[in-house]
């Protein structure tokens, strides 16, 4: 893939999971016998020396635990509920929300 000095890693990531299908939490990227964390900017390894107007950087395929989000699978579902007020009364919504993707599933009324 060829993608832009200003990306972080976990934009690379992504990247990948896209053309590859392999989900970002299996993904381990090595450039010069370094793991690169997901926050590293490729132009500040390229400015330091890791890579010479170049960076090679290369996939290594790892299982690792899913989360149970249906849209992203990155995470798991957190519980969460807001306090809703309008012209039929007041109620308790709850819901289940993804940290991730933000994806909501919404759970039954709270009286």
């Amino acid at each position: 893939l060829d993608v832009d000095s200003s990306w972080n890693v976990a934009q690379v990531k992504d990247e990948i999971e896209e053309a590859t299908g392999i989900h970002v939490y299996d993904q381990r990227l090595i450039a010069c016998d370094c793991e690169l964390d997901d926050g590293d900017i490729l132009s500040e390894k390229l400015a330091f020396g890791i890579g010479e107007g170049f960076l090679s950087v290369s996939l290594m395929r790892t299982e690792s635990a899913k989360g149970n989000c249906p849209s992203c699978q990155r995470t798991d579902m957190v519980y969460d509920e807001d306090f809703v007020s309008d012209k039929r009364g007041a109620w308790w919504q709850g819901y289940k929300i993804c940290r991730s993707c933000h994806h909501k599933q919404r759970l039954g009324v709270c009286p």
